[in-house]
């Protein structure tokens, strides 16, 4: 069974999860096989976030996880802080929403989101400092009182008619330290009105991504590649740390050393440097995106594989909760009572290059198939749209938008079919790109091949394969199949996408001989099949038999499948009243 409804795919994307839940509440799944931000409160939980947010217990080893269903306000969470004094979370999303949560109670700030400024909202750094944030965003410093729930004050900092994009903020020495893209500005940390921008100096000549420090010894900055250090009052002269080969992303203090993250196409590390600016350790074979310490050891996000504590150079743990692969998906798929997502995908159709494979959920746990995981014959195998089952032997079959015809069997024994006689390449001499999968009765699978001159395929139930061709509109030079549906009368229903319509085949119930096939192309126009448009997107088979028809200008039904072929028969187009 399959469900080409994306309503069905958001509200698996948004909310907590959990198993069992009541007929009625939703829940949602989300990948934790990536991490953006991490965050340790200093005693028990570490927090990770991504698009979603959740915490693990390091002492119970267990997971809690959040969401819009049980409290965050928003979706794609850039960053996490947790300050260890007032004791709450900051939660920073994209679009410059901010959420606390304290006591396990969820408390949405959302001005800087609201703000009605033209630009970005980003914020890119956060500051605690006297029971205050001190928020680093592209246009200004913003003083949150957490406690308060409020914005306290705004320092829109500008050079002439140039307003500063902030990128980071300390303080040192007295002063407050603001980096931005025009300049590294300071001042009197005591100053009455740190509104106004003429109090602020600015010294154009230093523009610095990101500082720490400590507020009376020393204080560390990173320019590109260049690792910074200085102990003195003036700023005008840095010691030079390292040269790194890749750009510095991220600088985090911890108790007794500083964590330098360089990250980019070439070289991942994470550089320690103790508090006088002395190098200390390089920690690679990672995508570290964000470090918290945790007494001798400490926490990173990794982009690729989630989070992992980091016990010493060679030696780390990754670990994460169960979930997707990832949260791409292309195709939702019930399975023998389980859920089959499909993580490829294909971008106007063309491929994607995805590797994320197949995700299954039996309602309990999580199970994946991909090169990555359990199954390395997968890695030439990408951008799979669609699974099927054969109900003799659970054989597990994946469509590939590019690699044909994929078979796993129980034993994760891998079968890809391409070069068979019966699938036509486009796009090179093996690129062969099957979109849809369905059993019919008699255990034949049916398959569509994109760009085939022959778009209907069946591997039979006894192992032996056909194609079918179809008729194309006179002038159409695109060869298109997607999405395959069998009405009761054994019939296919074919989409033919990008603007060519809708087939019906009928077999008659001999495969192998052709004499007896009928095929008819549905386009718009009375007695053509009354489509409302050419340009198709799914169809589905209701509980009576009827065809539905989701296209671009609306529904079309038919409600006389088996007459297409027997005085015809055009869809009814619901007009839905608002």
């Amino acid at each position: 069974m399959k469900y080409a409804l994306l309503l069905s795919f958001l509200f698996f994307t948004v909310g907590l999860q959990a198993q069992d839940a009541p007929i009625g509440r939703w829940t949602s799944h989300f990948s934790y096989q990536t991490a953006r931000s991490v965050a340790y409160d200093g005693t028990d939980y570490v927090y990770v976030a991504n698009q979603n947010l959740y915490r693990f217990s390091t002492k119970e080893n267990s997971y809690d996880l959040f969401s819009k269903v049980n409290g965050l306000s928003d979706v794609g969470i850039k960053m996490v802080r947790y300050n260890k004094v007032e004791n709450y979370l900051l939660i920073i999303y994209d679009n410059g929403n901010i959420d606390v949560l304290e006591d396990n109670n969820f408390i949405n700030i959302s001005d800087i989101k609201n703000l009605n400024v033209s630009g970005s909202k980003n914020i890119n750094d956060v500051f605690f400092y006297n029971s205050l944030a001190y928020l680093s965003t592209d246009f200004g410093v913003v003083v949150l009182n957490p406690s308060r729930r409020e914005v306290k004050e705004t320092y829109v900092l500008q050079t002439g008619s140039q307003i500063a994009r902030i990128k980071s903020f300390t303080l040192y020495k007295g002063n407050f330290l603001v980096a931005s893209d025009l300049g590294l500005y300071t001042a009197d940390q005591n100053l009455p009105v740190l509104q106004d921008f003429t109090q602020w100096t600015v010294d154009a000549s230093q523009k610095i991504d990101h500082l720490i420090s400590h507020p009376t010894d020393y204080i560390f900055a990173a320019v590109g590649n260049l690792m910074l250090y200085s102990n003195t009052a003036s700023l005008a002269n840095w010691d030079t740390i390292l040269n790194t080969i890749e750009p510095i992303i991220n600088i985090v203090k911890g108790a007794n050393q500083v964590y330098f993250i360089e990250n980019g196409n070439t070289s991942r590390e994470i550089h320690t440097v103790d508090m006088a600016g002395n190098y200390k350790e390089k920690y690679g074979f990672m995508n570290a995106l964000d470090v918290s310490e945790r007494g001798t050891t400490f926490f990173t996000a990794d982009g690729w594989t989630g989070l992992h504590e980091v016990f010493g150079i060679y030696e780390r743990n990754a670990f994460h909760p169960e979930g997707p692969y990832s949260n791409s998906a292309y195709n939702l798929s019930i399975e023998n009572n389980e859920l089959y997502i499909s993580g490829g995908g294909q971008s106007n159709w063309i491929y994607n290059f995805s590797r994320d494979g197949i995700s299954r959920y039996d309602f309990n746990s999580w199970k994946v198939y991909n090169q990555y995981v359990n199954v390395p014959a997968m890695d030439t195998i990408l951008d799979i749209l669609d699974v099927a089952i054969d109900p003799r032997n659970q054989y597990l079959y994946g469509a590939s938008f590019g690699g044909g015809l994929m078979e796993i069997k129980p034993d994760l024994t891998v079968t890809a079919y391409k070069n068979n006689g019966f699938f036509e390449p486009l796009g090179g001499a093996s690129v062969f790109r099957i979109v849809d999968l369905l059993f019919d009765e008699d255990n034949n699978l049916w398959m569509s091949n994109y760009g085939s001159s022959a778009p209907l395929v069946v591997k039979k139930a006894d192992g032996t394969w056909q194609a079918y061709t179809m008729p194309f509109a006179p002038g159409t030079s695109e060869k298109t199949a997607s999405q395959i549906v069998i009405d009761d009368n054994g019939q296919k229903w074919l989409v033919a996408p990008r603007n060519i319509g809708l087939f019906v085949f009928n077999d008659n119930g001999t495969l192998d001989n052709k004499t007896d096939d009928q095929a008819r192309l549905l386009t718009q126009g009375v007695g053509a099949g009354n489509l409302p448009t050419n340009n198709i997107n799914c169809i589905a088979k209701d509980n009576d038999g009827a065809i539905w028809v989701g296209t671009g200008n609306g529904i079309a039904i038919y409600n006389c499948p088996g007459s297409m072929f027997d005085g015809g028969c055009d869809a009814e187009l619901r007009i839905v009243q608002y």
